[in-house]
């Protein structure tokens, strides 16, 4: 559980410069050699995938498409990714763990089923688009 928040803080942190769709932590752990006693601490490896960074028009069109496939009002689409995110792929919530252009949760997300990460914008407007018809009070725009 500890790693999975490390984990997290640093995507946050690295998702300001690219989009994380995974990532692989190794925990830290101190390592003392015979020769010297002074503690040495092994740097936790992350693999960062640098995925798609779309610009909001096309994560806009991005949406428009998945409506039509999956037959979801696209105003009610368009309207909703405009105020959680504002079209922004990588937004975050600074006050819970809600990410991406729909604003999905890290419980929500793993719940589904989801693939990938929050900032996969492709991903999140799928997932969008397969929980909206069923569960619209997840978003709470109007």
């Amino acid at each position: 559980m500890i790693l999975d928040y490390i984990a997290q803080k640093i995507i946050t942190s690295i998702v300001t410069v690219s989009t994380v769709s995974a990532a692989t932590v190794t925990p830290v752990v101190p390592v003392e050699t015979p020769a010297d006693t002074t503690p040495q601490v092994r740097v936790a490896a992350v693999e960062v995938v640098v995925a798609e960074q779309p610009t909001p028009e096309e994560v806009k069109e991005e949406i428009i498409r998945q409506a039509a496939e999956y037959g979801v009002n696209v105003n009610d689409a368009l309207r909703i990714a405009k105020c959680e995110s504002t079209f922004k792929y990588n937004a975050a919530n600074s006050h819970s763990s809600a990410k991406g252009v729909y604003q999905f949760i890290d419980g929500t997300w793993d719940w589904v089923g989801a693939e990938g990460h929050q900032y996969d914008y492709k991903e999140n407007i799928t997932q969008f688009m397969k929980w909206y018809p069923r569960y619209p009070q997840w978003w709470e725009c109007k």
